[in-house]
């Protein structure tokens, strides 16, 4: 049986489920993988400390590709078309990573290339003396041509980099700015220095206008990038890194400690709230969604794990195992409702992504639950069998 994640919300004593899931995959690697991109829903790429993988099934299979870069940075504007960064220089495949060849040098300048369309993008890059150096194609990235450096900035290191069109940019950096440009990278400007030097790890703009930075916070913009406001998270202990949202609303920020905590969370409403999808026991690094149903993680250990919403019933029914709460909100004191037939764990995690309650469930129908130990609050209430994770929110109110 499939592992499957369905996450479930209880409304006046019933419960609802969302068919999400995340399921393992197999890399063949236990090194340190991310970033990932998927140019289609099937065919994607994951770049690593020690290696570089390809799938063309959906993840069902990863292979292993000779050439490895060594910058962390890869985008493809193809199944086959892409680039990446490795010893000062930016390579190019059109062979689907069989084959790289560079079409881009510059001396302590490690890039990192986006594509606004498949012919024009920017390679973005900064020098240890703090200049910021912005070349751009428009051949679909045979020849680059340089726009412009900006000296004595202090905007190192560059994290991450968004254009939304050939004029507006966004780039965040490891040291709590985010600076924007305007006319294609000739200039650039602050638009968000954190008061509490907190950094940051990557942006996105899934529109024109409405953009998300995460790293120690997350920043939300619905204004190309002009202005940033802070948004409510429920894992500020976990170090936010990497964004991808597949739409203004639907988002997912994966993250986790770099060693052996990670999470996944997600919102349907704009950041207004978070779901605690997922806690595990290695850090997610990098997270994208080729389509709005299918997306992929990854992160240390090896760790790569793909997302499909819509489950077909077939699935559900085979997987799908009935599990109910009351009452909720309860004292902390309440009943787990299950018709499984084997052994499970329940699990209580606060806010911060922390389990503070565990216990062994029987093969009982109707089992009672004492947590009343716990202070008042929210809190998500995990029930985990061999091959399921139900994922619920719980409140105590005493």
């Amino acid at each position: 049986m499939k592992k499957l994640f369905l996450f479930l919300i209880l409304f006046n004593g019933s419960f609802l489920t969302v068919n999400a899931q995340w399921v393992d995959q197999v890399s063949g690697t236990a090194s340190l993988l991310g970033p990932v991109f998927f140019p289609s829903a099937d065919t994607g790429y994951i770049a690593g400390e020690v290696a570089f993988l390809k799938t063309t099934n959906g993840g069902a299979n990863w292979n292993f590709k000779s050439f490895v870069p060594n910058g962390y940075s890869i985008y493809f504007t193809s199944n086959s078309t892409g680039f990446c960064t490795r010893n000062d220089s930016l390579f190019k495949t059109t062979d689907g990573a069989d084959t790289w060849s560079p079409v881009l040098h510059r001396t302590d300048v490690n890039f990192q290339p986006f594509f606004i369309n498949p012919d024009t993008g920017f390679a973005v890059g900064v020098h240890f003396s703090d200049s910021i150096y912005v070349y751009k194609t428009m051949d679909a990235g045979n020849t680059w041509s340089f726009v412009n450096s900006v000296l004595n900035m202090s905007y190192t290191p560059i994290a991450d980099v968004h254009f939304i069109n050939d004029n507006v940019g966004i780039i965040v950096t490891e040291w709590d700015l985010i600076i924007r440009t305007n006319d294609g990278g000739n200039t650039w400007s602050t638009v968000y220095d954190d008061p509490l030097d907190r950094p940051f790890t990557s942006v996105h703009f899934p529109t024109s206008s409405i953009g998300y930075a995460v790293g120690a916070i997350i920043l939300k913009s619905t204004d190309a990038g002009l202005t940033w406001n802070e948004l409510t998270t429920p894992v500020t202990s976990e170090y936010l890194r990497s964004v991808y949202f597949t739409s203004a609303d639907t988002g997912y920020v994966v993250g986790g400690d770099g060693l052996s905590t990670g999470c996944i969370i997600e919102t349907n409403d704009g950041g207004a709230n978070w779901i605690l999808s997922l806690t595990a026991s290695n850090t997610f690094t990098s997270v994208y969604f080729p389509v709005s149903d299918i997306g992929y993680t990854c992160g240390t250990n090896g760790k790569v794990m793909k997302y499909t919403k819509g489950a077909n019933v077939e699935d559900i029914e085979d997987a799908f195992i009935s599990f109910n709460c009351y009452p909720n909100p309860s004292n902390g004191i309440f009943n787990i409702q299950t018709k499984q037939d084997e052994v499970s764990t329940i699990q209580i995690v606060n806010p911060l992504g922390s389990v503070v309650f565990e216990k062994k469930l029987t093969i009982e129908k109707i089992q009672q639950i004492d947590a009343s130990c716990l202070a008042k609050g929210l809190y998500y209430l995990r029930v985990q069998s061999e091959d399921n994770v139900y994922t619920d929110k719980i409140v105590f109110d005493k």
